[in-house]
């Protein structure tokens, strides 16, 4: 049996170590990439929380906050698409502020287009969300957990100083704000919102 040739020996070995190093690698990026993921969308839903609670309902600007005071005035069909306005504008606002960063050097392009990406990727799921919560016949209506998250954002209409989360509750969990049917229900046992019962499920 003859002796492997040492140079193609050790040639094979650096090739299949650079493979393993590769194969790493790409793991660890996907690992990172979905942490990063995962972070920029609770920031983004606390963010969210924090527009809500502060900006609608407190008169830091009024025509956002009168925006959103016609909205818990008018019947349960309005669907505050006048809130979402200036949520647009907002994020106009944040993604000339990745731009000026990019431009900077602070932070790379695809950072910047990526940040934006999930930014606009949760206020669209959070528009819709809230739409369909004012919408009856919904489609949505057939899952358990969109009832449940519709009777949530009904509590906030009762009590608007309860439950300012739309598509996750994260803020109101954190901020002490999170009420559920059955602890409202102790508080308040016969709240109604224009024929809408809110039901112990």
């Amino acid at each position: 049996m003859s002796e492997p040739n040492n140079s193609s020996y050790v040639a094979n070995i650096l090739k299949q170590e650079i493979t393993n190093c590769q194969a790493n690698q790409i793991i660890f990026y996907i690992v990172l990439i979905i942490i990063l993921l995962v972070l920029i969308v609770i920031i983004a839903e606390i963010g969210a929380y924090c527009w809500h609670r502060f900006v609608s309902h407190e008169d830091l600007i009024t025509a956002i906050n009168q925006s959103h005071i016609k909205h818990h005035q008018a019947d349960w069909l309005h669907e505050a698409h006048g809130d979402f306005v200036w949520i647009i504008v907002g994020l106009l606002v944040v993604l000339i502020i990745l731009l000026i960063l990019y431009k900077l050097s602070i932070i790379p392009l695809w950072l910047a287009l990526f940040l934006f990406a999930i930014l606009l990727a949760v206020f669209v799921w959070n528009w819709y969300i809230h739409m369909a919560y004012h919408q009856p016949g919904h489609w949505l209506e057939q899952y358990e957990w969109f009832q449940n998250d519709r009777q949530l954002h009904l509590i906030h209409h009762v009590d608007p100083y309860k439950n300012y989360g739309i598509a996750s509750h994260i803020g109101d969990w954190l901020m002490n704000t999170y009420r559920n049917e059955y602890t409202y229900h102790k508080l308040y046992p016969s709240a109604q919102i224009k024929g809408q019962n809110i039901s112990v499920v």
